[in-house]
């Protein structure tokens, strides 16, 4: 399966997450409350158009879900900001 890498970066920044653009990736860290957690994935500038698999199943470990279908979720729009939020702090990555 595959997701198209605008769709996923456009989503990620609905989400809670700053894009940062280096000479080489497109860093998007993610912010609560006007902070960065220390959660962060990144996108090559290359020119593939769709994500693959391989490379999402990294992205998922950089968010730190823990299964693949959560990643999914939360590019393709079914799991919101919020819903993230709540995952990381029963995971007490963030807090109140």
């Amino acid at each position: 399966m595959t997701i198209d890498k605008k769709k996923i970066e456009r989503n990620l920044q609905r989400k809670g997450f700053i894009l940062d653009v280096s000479s080489h990736h497109k860093y998007f860290h993610h912010e609560y409350k006007g902070i960065r957690t220390g959660i962060f994935t990144y996108i090559s500038h290359g020119s593939e158009k769709e994500i693959d698999n391989s490379l999402i199943s990294k992205m998922q470990k950089q968010l730190k879900l823990e299964k693949k279908f959560l990643a999914f979720d939360l590019f393709n729009c079914p799991m919101s900001g919020d819903d993230y939020l709540d995952i990381l702090k029963d995971k007490k990555l963030i807090q109140d």
